[in-house]
């Protein structure tokens, strides 16, 4: 099987059950609170592995992230192509109605610090025969795309 390359987000998700969607000036107990590791990157890097592919997950994560990069690779994801930034690692804040809805609020943090250069370096090895997958949570995605056309690599993405 031909290996595959994420280039995509790492986010810590905290997830508040909530009885209604908070609305402006209110203040809300919530009903539960839990925390994931989460991000559509991270999430599809995951997904791949455990069917069975070869999955090599770039990105880059803050300091406070080093742990979700720790746990990528536990679960059988080449993590190698992972960045450390200065900047925080991507958060989501998710309410969740008792319907099973949600509104979420999401901060890139060090997923929005990818530069060409960081990709440059994502995609050094990589060409034919290989494929990239892409999210809408990372910086320098239009570059990156062109970066892999030009290198031969079968392209995938989820907006």
């Amino acid at each position: 099987m031909a290996r595959i390359l994420t280039i995509g987000s790492i986010n810590l998700d905290e997830v508040f059950t909530v009885p209604h969607f908070i609305r402006p000036g209110e203040t809300m107990a919530c009903k539960t609170y839990e925390r994931f590791v989460g991000g559509k990157g991270n999430n599809q890097s995951t997904a791949l592995v455990r069917a069975g592919a070869e999955v090599h997950h770039a990105g880059k994560v803050g300091q406070d992230g080093l742990f979700a990069v720790d746990l990528l690779r536990e679960s059988g994801v080449d993590t190698s192509r992972v960045l450390t930034s200065d900047i925080p690692t991507g958060r989501a804040l998710i309410q969740v109605d008792p319907s099973g809805q949600n509104c979420i609020i999401l901060f890139g943090g060090a997923n929005r610090g990818i530069t060409e250069q960081d990709v440059d370096t994502f995609l050094d090895g990589w060409g034919p025969g290989d494929s990239v997958l892409f999210q809408n949570e990372v910086s320098s995605l239009a570059y990156a795309m062109e970066q892999a056309k030009r290198r031969g690599l079968k392209i995938y993405f989820n907006p």
